[in-house]
């Protein structure tokens, strides 16, 4: 897989701006026949179609718009390769901001949620996760030598000078004012890019966001660097997100997931991406979704 590019970087947010559903080759707009209209069941409609129907950030490196609109990224990959199994031979993403996501899959705009959506109490409480595909740490994205000295959470809530950016809805926001940092410390930012360019132009003093997740961005913006992993922010896990009545979709789903993670293409997908297969190793969904917020 070739890694993700400035050109492609702004091309995907062209996309993201449209609001379009994107699909292999061809783009369509959202809002058209629901994708769980009927009484059919979505795991007996995708087999018979072929065609799944995904709901995504682009942000890398768990899901990402390519300039020609086919999708990759670690959990795409992954998504991609189990799903094969069960017979489905296309994936449409549909670019949506995080708090979007859940509602959406409620309301039947996609089938699934592939986004690299960690797992919370709150959203495991709306919808089902597979389990996990990847795990991480959290970091934050800082000028280059730190200049605030934030290597935990516990050191930004210390000042409430400090200024913090997070994407609406994310993990990172709940996950910081639960430890701690007072909401007129966030700053809501529309996406990743937006995020570093932020601490760039000085309009935070950090991101926050997974670390490989980061790791994979700010090398394409100068002056910037990534802390090592924040000592009291929780592990963190996602996997694909099901509707609660598609509970046979969803094991049906971590059968194939079971199978998949015993072979050398997981381990490759992920290392590929940045991430360590032996991490996820041991780790639940039922862990996980224990998280605060």
């Amino acid at each position: 897989m070739k890694q993700r590019t400035r050109a492609a970087y702004s091309a995907a947010a062209m996309i993201m701006a449209s609001g379009l559903l994107l699909t292999g080759c061809s783009t369509t707009t959202p809002g058209g026949p629901t994708n769980g209209s009927g009484d059919e069941p979505t795991l007996t409609r995708v087999e018979d179609t072929g065609i799944l129907t995904v709901a995504l950030a682009n942000e890398p490196p768990a899901a990402i718009v390519n300039t020609d609109g086919t999708l990759t990224g670690v959990e795409i990959e992954v998504l991609r390769s189990v799903t094969d199994s069960m017979g489905v031979k296309e994936l449409q993403g549909a670019i949506t901001p995080f708090e979007s996501m859940i509602p959406g899959l409620l309301a039947k705009r996609w089938d699934v949620i592939a986004a690299g959506l960690n797992m919370k109490q709150s959203r495991c409480e709306q919808a089902l996760f597979s389990e996990p595909i990847i795990v991480s740490t959290q970091s934050f994205a800082v000028k280059k030598g730190n200049p605030k000295g934030l290597t935990s959470i516990a050191d930004a809530a210390k000042d409430p000078s400090i200024k913090i950016g997070v994407l609406p809805g994310s993990f990172e926001e709940t996950m910081l004012q639960n430890n701690g940092i007072a909401k007129s410390q966030l700053t809501y930012l529309q996406d990743v890019r937006g995020g570093l360019e932020a601490v760039a132009t000085g309009r935070v003093d950090a991101y926050s966001s997974p670390t490989l997740s980061l790791s994979q961005t700010v090398k394409d913006t100068p002056g910037l660097e990534v802390t090592p992993a924040l000592t009291d922010a929780p592990l963190t896990g996602s996997g694909v997100v099901f509707r609660k009545e598609d509970s046979d979709f969803r094991d049906k789903f971590n059968e194939g997931l079971a199978a998949f993670k015993e072979t050398p293409e997981y381990a490759d997908i992920l290392k590929q991406w940045g991430f360590n297969a032996d991490e996820v190793k041991g780790v639940t969904s039922e862990e996980l979704c224990k998280t605060p917020g």
